[in-house]
């Protein structure tokens, strides 16, 4: 993961693809996810939507116990992002819906500030992405914006870089430049100038 964010694509491929025939046999479920997830990253980095997806659907398959809600959430997140890319937003909105996002919404869950929960701001920003692809900028601003300050509370500072991003995306379609980048001046002044990593850009 770590060569990932640094964007040494081809050692962090390689190195997934290592580990892979591994997993199943000792791993556990935070380097199981971490390695599903970033080697999806890199085949959609590589133009390999369809092997993106099984990955991810194979991963998500593995997590259903029920028992990690936080890699539940980042699998939903990323196996919508996948899709989208794909251009089919009913998918998308599909496998949203089938873990809860819409229900979530529909209750306020993303309209207000709550104390951070990672599978919570997950979801939320699942919910924001798909609210970005059909254009509802103002309601993507609101959930953004809810998410940044409880990942800020809570000092959760590359969650809040990451979003922060994804607001610079959405005040950028909304056509306001001027709070584009003031989005991605305070998410770059949040990494002390140290730069973003790829999955900024990837979330972005």
């Amino acid at each position: 993961y770590l060569r990932y964010e640094q964007n040494r694509t081809q050692e962090s491929r390689e190195l997934c693809q290592e580990l892979l025939p591994l997993l199943r046999v000792a791993s556990t479920p935070e380097n199981f996810s971490s390695v599903y997830t970033t080697l999806a990253r890199l085949e959609i980095a590589a133009g390999r939507l369809c092997e993106a997806q099984r990955l991810l659907e194979d991963l998500h398959s593995a997590m259903k116990d029920g028992r990690h809600t936080r890699l539940i959430a980042l699998c939903v997140y990323e196996r919508v992002r996948a899709t989208l890319l794909s251009d089919d937003t009913d998918l998308a909105w599909r496998i949203a819906n089938e873990a809860g996002v819409h229900a979530l919404a529909s209750e306020g869950a993303w309209s207000r500030v709550a104390t951070y929960e990672p599978a919570w701001e997950r979801l939320g920003q699942t919910h924001a992405m798909l609210l970005l692809r059909e254009g509802q900028t103002d309601a993507c601003r609101t959930t953004l914006q809810t998410l940044i300050r409880s990942a800020s509370h809570a000092g959760c500072i590359v969650r809040a870089v990451g979003l922060e991003a994804l607001l610079a995306s959405c005040e950028w379609r909304a056509g306001d430049r001027v709070q584009a980048f003031a989005a991605l001046n305070r998410a770059h002044a949040r990494t002390r100038s140290v730069g973003f990593v790829r999955s900024v850009f990837d979330e972005a």
